[in-house]
């Protein structure tokens, strides 16, 4: 008996449907199971019908079997294939799926009361058997896409608005199917699963690595695999086929481009030979853009049918992605758009430049310039590109009007070292923005090489233009990594003769805008300016050269930090108060000054006991980070509050900032992030976290010193040795704290070590208790420092009680101690005095019990420390 009702020679001629296209296949031995949608599976049934469609390799089948293996009621599957578009022959292969679940189904009498041209009475007649079966349905309907007969689409809409409340329906495919008009009987809370929703995430990732690959990948190169394929599960195997398969020395490199050619043959059979020639056309000449719209697509493609056929692939999920941000924009996936390119390239290399231009010219007509940028560098159109950048306003980052360098970077030096204003905006942006000098002064001999071929074509303009840029960006490097005065003096002044209302430049944004220092960032263990009074005086130097020029915002606040390191608040406020006033408020000088300075002025006022002023200033820095874009920089600001509150014992905004800030000691930290984590490792110390504290710091500590942040190293160092002190580990911070004393007083830092508190004024009378007789030459701080150190922790009234030992000392007593801190001999001692050997030796007797000393060298170090 077929649907129709009728014997006839069709139904008795056609071969048995094969087993395999009614069972569920069987799954790979190894799959990871995919709980979450397992249970969105289940919930999505409680609407009756569940439309699961994604592009090929998304791994829609592998999770229909993990649903089915934990379902409590077997389905009944049906997987299609093109041949299955015959409505009589796909109804009679759904009642024979259905009769592998209810024996004897398929011989109903009521399912054989059917007429050839009464669909919507034989399915009346299907939905009412089914409705007498005695347990829930559900049917599963495999490889969806295949389906494109128009009278068949009908009869499964019709079916699925009649279905009874027993029977659910899951249809798969890699497209959503093109509904007729009954698309209307389609039930409106008919659940969807797309590719969103199959992507692996990051845990999904690792799992799959780890347990069904048997990778061994670490999390962060496993997070780069899903990322790659943006979580595509047939991406990331054949990611991690390649890499089993790859030979031990090719495995060492662990990369996932290494998997481009099985990628690409992938999608090459299961998606590119699916397509229409002039779909794969329209593919092929949108490869090149990075974004697309509908109009951007008919100006590069020239075809008029962009429209349709973009809503046909995004109808297809045909790995087009839309773009949350630009209302009707997409993009490529990925992996699909590299294989797009590399098709390209292979076949008509030729006609990546026409293509590029035509994407740049339209963008350039809809006002996308940077966009327009891309393309037009990207295609090798460079005077076109440098047509527009001439005429581009520039962009605002970080409170100035900059540029970044990238774009320049891909014009050719002989093209652009033609036009000085770009030419050495770029070199400025190199400088400034990258930080890197060597590259710089490169780029300004290069530019003094091609001066005599560029110049014949300039007006005496554009050469007094180049010249004075020229100087002036001789004078930043001299400023900024020479530290010659000299330099920046004789370049400042040629700059000014060649320019005179000053150097025309784009400005470069700082590297170190929103850092929450400058100092940290340019003093290094070995620096030229390492002895701080030089230091001080290049600085003062510098801002005098450039204050009249409105550019020391930056030595200014470099000023300012050093001067609160060096314990002269006064002066630390005061340069502050200048960076923040200095040159144009739009400049990005201004913007990378802005918070090192604010925090100078935090901590001053902080150590004046002026608290509630002191936040007021953190709360208006906030303000003014917001303003210029520089929210990442509020992590700081915010560190600072917590630990004022921790110091009032308010426990909750600690809790608050971690929730806000998610760090951890076991993530991985680069040079970049190091504040950041030095943030967090002072909150864990005031928290009590001892172990969270100590297990961060050294790992801040090694980094610091692997990237040579002095300073830093210095404050991390102090941390750690204060933790020590904390957990009863006394002699350990004892042996870390001699260095730290010594390197500190060569730098002439003091703040680092005074507002370390408590543990460090503890620390530092138990150093005099050693024996100072085995101090190693050079490995020790001198005794005036420790000695101004203890009078800043308050030498007298010092928590555990002790008092200056020299007032326990007589008057002939002191001037002998004077003389042997002087080191005289026992018979200079006598003759300055006027008395006798013996009772020098006897006073000597007396000052040793006094001071608790056993030998000359430590009554030497220890009056030292006196005020003699």
């Amino acid at each position: 008996m077929n649907f129709t009702g009728e014997r006839d020679e069709y139904s008795a001629s056609r071969p048995p449907i094969p087993a395999a296209k009614l069972t569920i296949p069987v799954a790979a031995s190894r799959t990871l199971n995919r709980q979450r949608l397992i249970e969105r599976i289940h919930e999505s049934l409680k609407e009756r019908v569940l439309l699961l469609f994604a592009p090929a390799g998304f791994g829609k089948t592998t999770l229909l079997q993990q649903w089915a293996a934990c379902s409590g009621t077997r389905p009944a599957w049906f997987s299609l294939d093109p041949g299955d578009n015959d409505p009589a022959r796909f109804w009679q292969d759904v009642i024979r799926a259905i009769d592998r679940i209810h024996p004897g189904f398929g011989n109903s009498a009521a399912v054989g009361r059917m007429g050839p041209d009464r669909f919507n009475t034989a399915l009346e007649a299907l939905t009412d058997e089914l409705r007498q079966l005695r347990e829930e349905l559900v049917l599963v309907l495999d490889n969806f896409h295949v389906i494109a007969d128009e009278t068949l689409l009908s009869s499964i809409s019709y079916f699925i608005g009649s279905m009874p409340s027993n029977v659910r329906l899951i249809a798969a495919g890699r497209t959503d199917p093109v509904w007729p008009l009954a698309e209307e009987k389609l039930p409106a809370s008919a659940a969807r699963l797309g590719a969103d929703d199959l992507c692996f995430n990051l845990q999904e990732g690792i799992a799959f690595y780890g347990d069904c690959m048997e990778l061994d990948l670490s999390k962060d190169e496993a997070g780069e695999w899903v990322s790659r394929a943006e979580g595509w599960i047939a991406g990331m195997k054949l990611a991690a086929l390649s890499l089993r398969c790859a030979a031990p020395s090719e495995q060492q490199l662990r990369s996932f481009a290494s998997a481009s050619r099985l990628i690409d043959q992938y999608l090459l059979e299961e998606v590119w030979q699916q397509q229409s020639e002039e779909i794969r056309r329209f593919l092929t000449e949108c490869s090149v853009l990075r974004a697309f719209s509908p109009s951007l697509c008919a100006a590069v493609a020239g075809s008029e049918r962009s429209r349709e056929l973009l809503g046909g692939l995004e109808r297809a999920r045909l790995f087009v992605v839309p773009l949350e941000d630009r209302m009707g924009w997409f993009r490529f996936h990925h992996l699909f758009e590299e294989f797009l390119h590399r098709l390209l390239r292979r076949t008509e290399l030729d006609r990546m430049p026409q293509l590029l231009e035509r994407a740049g010219t339209w963008c350039e007509n809809e006002e996308l310039r940077e966009d327009a940028l891309d393309y037009y560098l990207s295609g090798g159109h460079y005077e076109r590109a440098i047509e527009l950048v001439s005429r581009m306003p520039a962009r605002k980052a970080g409170g100035g009007t900059t540029w970044k360098s990238e774009p320049f970077s891909r014009i050719p030096g002989h093209v652009l070292s033609r036009h000085p204003f770009l030419y050495f905006s770029h070199v400025h942006s190199v400088l400034v923005g990258d930080a890197d000098y060597d590259r710089a002064e490169k780029m300004l001999r290069y530019a003094e090489s091609r001066y005599e071929d560029n110049q014949a074509g300039w007006t005496d303009e554009e050469r007094n233009e180049f010249w004075g840029s020229y100087h002036f960006l001789k004078m930043c490097c001299a400023a900024s990594f020479l530290h010659d005065l000299e330099q920046v003096d004789l370049n400042l002044r040629l700059s000014k003769q060649y320019s005179p209302a000053g150097a025309r430049l784009i400005p470069a944004k700082p590297k170190f805008t929103g850092l929450p220092s400058i100092s940290r960032e340019y003093i290094r263990s070995y620096s030229d300016l390492s002895d701080s009074k030089q230091l001080v005086s290049f600085l003062r130097g510098l801002v005098g050269s450039l204050e009249k020029a409105g550019l020391a915002a930056v030595p200014l606040a470099c000023l300012a930090e050093l001067q609160y390191e060096f314990d002269v608040p006064d002066e630390a406020e005061k340069y502050a108060a200048r960076a923040l006033k200095s040159g144009d408020a739009a400049h990005p000088d201004r913007a990378a000054a802005l918070l090192p300075a604010r925090l100078t002025l935090f901590h001053v006022q902080k150590l004046r006991g002026e608290r509630a002023r002191a936040m007021k200033t953190l709360q208006e820095t906030k303000r003014e980070l917001a303003e210029l874009d520089l929210a990442d920089s509020l992590i700081y600001c915010d560190a600072e509050l917590v630990l004022m509150a921790l110091e009032e014992d308010r426990g909750e905004p600690a809790t608050a900032w971690r929730r806000q800030y998610p760090m951890r000691v076991g993530d991985a930290i680069d040079g970049g992030k190091l504040y950041e984590y030095q943030c967090l490792a002072r909150i864990a110390a005031a928290q009590g976290r001892y172990d969270e504290a100590m297990s961060l710091t050294e790992k801040l500590l090694e980094l610091a010193i692997r990237t040579d942040r002095f300073q830093i190293e210095i404050e991390l160092s102090v941390l750690k040795l204060t933790l020590l002190r904390r957990t009863g580990r006394t002699d350990e911070a004892l042996r870390l704290l001699r260095p730290v004393l010594r390197a500190s007083e060569l730098r002439g830092y003091r703040r680092t070590l005074l507002d370390a508190g408590q543990p460090l004024a503890e620390l530092l009378p138990l150093l005099l208790a050693e024996s100072w007789e085995r101090q190693e030459e050079g490995n020790w701080p001198s005794p005036g420092y420790v000695r101004d150190l203890l009078f800043d922790f308050g030498w007298n009234l010092a928590a555990d009680g002790l008092t200056d030992p020299a007032s326990s000392l007589t008057r002939k007593e002191r001037e002998v101690l004077r003389l042997i801190v002087n080191r005289r001999t026992n018979k200079e001692i006598a003759n300055g005095l006027g008395i006798g050997i013996g009772t020098v030796k006897s006073h000597i007797k007396n000052i040793y019990s006094k001071l608790e000393v056993n030998s000359r060298a430590e009554a030497i170090w220890k009056g030292a420390l006196m005020d003699l």
